[in-house]
């Protein structure tokens, strides 16, 4: 997977502690935005809000996160290159002729 500057993410944060572990745990926490990449696959992390996170991570912990939800935050796009759609349920249909 190629992550951009801009792209917004969920990052892993570990095992589960023993005493936390119930059916609604997370593992993922986010939304992230990617604010540097290097060529070694290291990223850095910040807020939506620009706030840095404290430490980098690896690609391997990182998987993209897909949601309009949050308006001041750039919408990116797909991994194909397409924009991403307007709403969820965006669908062009034709008009009938």
């Amino acid at each position: 997977m190629q992550y951009q500057v801009g792209n917004l993410v969920l990052s892993y944060k570990g095992p589960v502690p023993a005493h936390s572990r119930g059916t609604f745990w997370t593992r993922w926490f986010g939304p992230y935005v990617i604010s540097w990449v290097t060529q070694n696959n290291v990223v850095a992390l910040e807020n939506p809000d620009g706030e840095p996170v404290e430490k980098p991570v690896n690609v391997n912990q990182l998987k993209y996160y897909q949601s309009l939800d949050l308006p001041d935050v750039p919408t990116t796009t797909t991994s194909g290159g397409r924009p991403a759609p307007e709403t969820p349920g965006d669908v062009f249909i034709a008009p009938a002729e």
